[in-house]
């Protein structure tokens, strides 16, 4: 991208996998997500002035639908390909909302709802990747959360192999 843009590219798994632009701003834009199906790319663009999400039909043409109505960031699509599910970000406290999909043609969701919410900070936020997901069946999120920082050095790492095996045999 030149200088001063920002771009979201799509490097195919099969073919040529030669990395395409799929969407070019002068804005920024961050954690590209796509749908089940393939067909849609959720992202967040900060092009309204705060970060918001957004949702575009991939490969292209189309309508881009902004998703979230109060600040938005690290969509995840459900595994349905019904639900998008972001995370807000306020001075007063973080909330996780999740929006239904009602129509794929045009693409139109439901009002956003505040699933939970959380104090600011509790759970830590990353960029590029995000740092909370949801269990394929919808019932569970993996997040990230801040601990109180010590003085205390670091002198123990555990590293956990095969740990979905392990998990698996638990649940």
């Amino acid at each position: 991208t030149p200088q001063g843009l920002n771009g979201i590219w799509v490097l195919p798994t099969d073919g040529d996998k030669t990395p395409r632009l799929f969407l070019e701003s002068r804005f920024n834009l961050a954690h590209a997500a796509f749908s089940p199906d393939g067909r849609w790319i959720a992202y967040v663009s900060t092009e309204s002035g705060g970060q918001e999400v957004y949702v575009q039909p991939y490969p292209g043409p189309g309508e881009k639908i902004r998703i979230s109505t109060a600040r938005g960031s690290e969509p995840i699509w459900a595994s349905n390909g019904r639900e998008i599910l972001y995370r807000s970000f306020g001075p007063e406290e973080q909330q996780f909302l999740s929006a239904s999909i009602n129509s794929l043609s045009p693409f139109r969701t439901d009002t956003p709802r505040v699933m939970f919410k959380a104090a600011p900070g509790e759970y830590d936020g990353t960029v590029p990747a995000r740092a909370w997901d949801i269990s394929a069946d919808g019932q569970r999120f993996l997040m990230l959360r801040n601990r109180e920082s010590t003085d205390e050095a670091v002198t123990t790492l555990h590293i956990v192999l095969n740990w979905t095996e392990e998990l698996t045999r638990l649940v």
